[in-house]
């Protein structure tokens, strides 16, 4: 089934993060046992527990394809002196663990992208199943503006299945003459049951530790979604600032870790929308 769609956006610039660093200590928790962090960071106490990435184990490797997370440019958009990072993922990119993979508990998870500043001014996302299927494809405009973007799906149309290996790719059309030309980057999402006493610990839990409870337990696009949507909402709040670092770095995401902090995280919902990246609703 294949898709033509433009999109929405929540344009959200974040303005620059004090100098003053939190103190943070890391009690990791399985997948199965979570622990609830110490001190909540709903306060204004620059001394919080902030958690990192803790992969999940055993939940098998997924087929290696090419591509890797980062993407590269368009040939246009090549210049030795740039400094941005190339199109990426933004997946977990542990060495000891299967690169740009991460779970969720969502049937229809946010997937979130780097898209560095590029003559593109359209894009393709692609989920496939195990068997090489699409199970959803789309094009859309884009401004070709440097952002973080997190991506929606239709949530009547793509219900994920737990246990099972999805792969999704994330492309600049750089010639829509030639596609042969397009730079792609990709990652791979499996859905996971939730453990019924972290079910009921994140229910009464803010957001905030919501997402740390997510990311000490594995479960990535949930614990990196419900961080930048705080962020937009927050955006000079230094707590959520060094909290969306931490998390980055614990995931091997350096390059995204350290953007500047004019860079904006955008919400793109891939449905019944009208406008580009960049532009005003």
């Amino acid at each position: 089934m294949m898709h033509q769609t433009k999109f929405s956006l929540i344009p959200a610039i974040f303005p620059g993060l004090i100098a003053t660093l939190a103190t943070f200590s890391v009690t990791p928790s399985s997948l199965q046992t979570p622990d609830v962090p110490n001190s909540r960071a709903t306060g204004r106490s620059l001394e919080i527990e902030v958690a990192q990435y803790v992969p999940p184990k055993d939940l098998g490797t997924p087929p290696t394809v090419g591509g890797g997370t980062r993407g590269g440019r368009c040939e246009a958009d090549h210049d030795e002196n740039r400094t941005d990072p190339f199109l990426m993922v933004l997946m977990p990119n542990l060495k000891s663990e299967p690169q740009n993979f991460g779970t969720t508990v969502s049937e229809t998870p946010e997937f979130m992208v780097y898209i560095p500043q590029t003559v593109a001014r359209q894009a393709e996302f692609v989920l496939k199943d195990e068997e090489d299927n699409d199970i959803y494809r789309t094009t859309f405009a884009i401004s070709g503006e440097e952002a973080i973007a997190r991506l929606t799906l239709p949530s009547d149309e793509i219900k994920l299945e737990s246990g099972i290996n999805y792969s999704w790719y994330f492309s600049l059309i750089c010639n829509p003459q030639d596609f042969s030309k397009n730079t792609e980057t990709h990652g791979w999402t499996q859905r996971v049951q939730l453990n019924p006493n972290l079910m009921t610990t994140l229910e009464a839990a803010d957001p905030l530790t919501r997402s740390q409870l997510y990311a000490e337990n594995g479960i990535w696009h949930e614990a990196i979604a419900i961080l930048a949507q705080l962020r937009q909402e927050q955006p000079t709040d230094p707590i959520l600032a060094q909290t969306w670092q931490n998390l980055l770095e614990s995931a091997n995401l350096l390059e995204i870790a350290t953007l500047p902090n004019e860079v904006p995280i955008i919400a793109i919902g891939l449905e019944n929308t009208s406008t580009e990246i960049g532009s005003n609703p």
